[in-house]
């Protein structure tokens, strides 16, 4: 009877190592709201960079600064709907929309728009093509995808600077961004990972992902590699043009919408250089949710010509994204400031002669932390 009862606990406790199968279950839907903390620094020291069976990572060890969220919205009610007609989700960030659709095998990426992908300081519309895929389903132990996808764009020339075009800048009457990217996926390992609050099977996965850009510009020759015609020197913008490869381990439950552990490994593949995590809140962290909620005030109010915002309990640093609506939720006007404990003045001359109106600031995650009302006479 002792030697069934060994066999039994034996049994069932190699069942529940099992290695798990992740569904779509797992795919962010409308309304969900997912939180993670960053460890720009962390000290991993067991990756098990070799994969297999049953494994055990213990990231319990790592820090966490501000809790980053990221909110799902139904992309229809999106300013850039029209160019993602096929979109289903999309997420708010401090200068861009990102819409993405998911199906019952694939949650993906389309495209974004707003500010450009090499930071020019120009709103654009970029398509993925094809999409770029976050996720799968199902997922097994050992699954291999090859992927490669496209973003290619038109730009003004005004965009580049007469110093960087140089001679050229007379002949150049176009030019054009191309961003190719080839990623291998590889499901390498399952087990058991431990983060500050929790304890969770996951199935990992591999990620190599590389990345091409480069720079045409158009002239009577036809499209011409810039970097070619300028060799590559001193400018920042040429400083992004060429191949960068990028290694991640990505470790997903069964249960959790959120990826339970991202890390991010230099060159070598060895040295964990950032890591993310999932947000578990915690008896401890019940003074969260009582701490004061951010506020806005504005004086004058009502105003004519200007108004000044007066924030508090905002979080020091970071970015935060002011826009001003129509009560028929139109957006009027938007803009990017960096410090909530100066204040800020804001100019009325761009919204109409007169009306109310719905001010919402953001933080650079797209979470909506205050709104006001302003009456201009």
């Amino acid at each position: 009877m002792r030697v069934k009862t060994v066999l039994f606990s034996m049994l069932f406790a190699v069942q529940g190592m099992a290695q798990i199968t992740v569904t779509n279950t797992t795919f962010p839907g409308i309304g969900d709201t997912l939180r993670y903390k960053t460890d720009p620094n962390p000290a991993v020291l067991n990756l098990g960079t070799t994969g297999g069976a049953n494994q055990i990572w213990d990231f319990t060890d790592l820090q966490g600064g501000p809790t980053q969220t990221t909110v799902y919205l139904d992309a229809a009610s999106g300013t850039g709907f029209s160019q993602f007609p096929n979109a289903g989700l999309r997420t708010v960030g401090p200068l861009s929309e990102t819409y993405l659709r998911k199906t019952t095998t694939v949650f993906e990426v389309l495209g974004t728009t707003g500010a450009d992908q090499l930071n020019l300081g120009l709103n654009t519309t970029v398509r993925y093509q094809p999409p770029l895929p976050e996720r799968r389903a199902p997922m097994h132990f050992f699954d291999i995808n090859n992927f490669e996808t496209d973003l290619n764009y038109a730009l003004p020339t005004g965009a580049l600077a007469d110093s960087l075009l140089g001679q050229l800048g007379t002949l150049v009457d176009s030019f054009r961004i191309r961003i190719h990217t080839k990623r291998l996926d590889v499901v390498d390992a399952w087990g058991t990972c431990s983060i500050p609050g929790g304890t969770f099977p996951v199935l990992r996965e591999k990620r190599s992902e590389t990345t091409e850009t480069a720079i045409d510009v158009h002239t009577f020759l036809g499209w011409v590699d810039l970097s070619s015609l300028l060799g590559g020197g001193g400018s920042s913008l040429l400083g992004q043009i060429g191949k960068d490869t990028t290694l991640t381990f990505h470790f997903f439950s069964a249960t959790e919408k959120e990826e339970i552990a991202v890390l991010t490994l230099d060159n070598s593949g060895s040295v964990v250089t950032a890591a993310q995590y999932k947000f578990i809140p915690t008896i401890t962290a019940i003074a969260d949710l009582t701490a004061p909620k951010p506020s806005v005030s504005l004086a004058p109010n009502p105003a004519s010509q200007s108004t000044e915002l007066q924030f508090k309990n905002f979080p020091p640093g970071g970015s935060f994204l002011l826009k001003i609506n129509d009560l028929q939720g139109r957006l009027l006007s938007q803009q990017v400031f960096s410090n909530a404990n100066t204040g800020l003045s804001i100019d009325l001359g761009k919204l109409p002669a007169s009306g109310l109106f719905l001010l919402q600031i953001f933080n650079e995650n797209g979470t909506l932390l205050a709104s006001e009302k302003l009456l201009k006479q």
